[in-house]
């Protein structure tokens, strides 16, 4: 589904095969970037619910700006400027605390891209270790002429193309393909 586009306000966006560092988040999709994914969706069970004190800061923000409203700055301005103060406490209070869950928040997203980026590159070296010396794939070597040494390194024969050499190509055509794409 199409969302509006931020910029333009147009439906659907016209700037997605741009750099729209507006639009982009709103049209990427999570098999396009799958560590962005698992960061949103760990991050959405890891988050915790408002707590009893921001639910009540805001009500509380809520109130005084109903009460607000309702005093004539002119006619009260005493009672207009105590409410105002009371006012801009609470949601100074409030800014505190939503910057400690966003403070908390970014911390825990950073610890979960760290241990995935981890992972991934400890299962890179345990394949370049383990089946470095076997192809990934087997062509006669005509077929990669030019490249089919490079290509070999480290320990394949001549036609074949190791597990490094895989792994280096085939991370680069998925982030150019990402980047055309986005």
């Amino acid at each position: 589904m199409w969302r509006v586009c931020r910029r333009t306000g147009t439906s659907p966006c016209t700037y997605i095969r741009t750099s729209c560092k507006i639009c982009r988040p709103a049209h990427s999709a999570w098999w396009t970037r799958p560590t962005a994914a698992v960061n949103s969706e760990t991050m959405r069970l890891l988050r915790p619910a408002e707590s009893s004190t921001q639910a009540r800061l805001r009500g509380d923000i809520r109130e005084h700006k109903r009460r607000l409203a309702a005093v004539s700055m002119t006619d009260e301005f005493p009672v207009y400027a105590r409410i105002e103060r009371q006012l801009n406490r609470l949601q100074a209070e409030h800014n505190a605390l939503a910057s400690q869950t966003r403070t908390n928040e970014l911390k825990m997203r950073v610890l979960i891209t760290t241990i995935t980026h981890s992972v991934t590159g400890v299962a890179m070296l345990y394949v370049v270790w383990a089946y470095g010396s076997q192809p990934v794939v087997q062509l006669p070597p005509a077929a990669l002429f030019p490249l089919g040494y490079l290509l070999a390194v480290p320990g394949c024969a001549l036609g074949g193309i190791s597990a490094a050499s895989w792994i280096i190509i085939s991370t680069s055509v998925v982030r150019r393909t990402m980047a055309a794409v986005l």
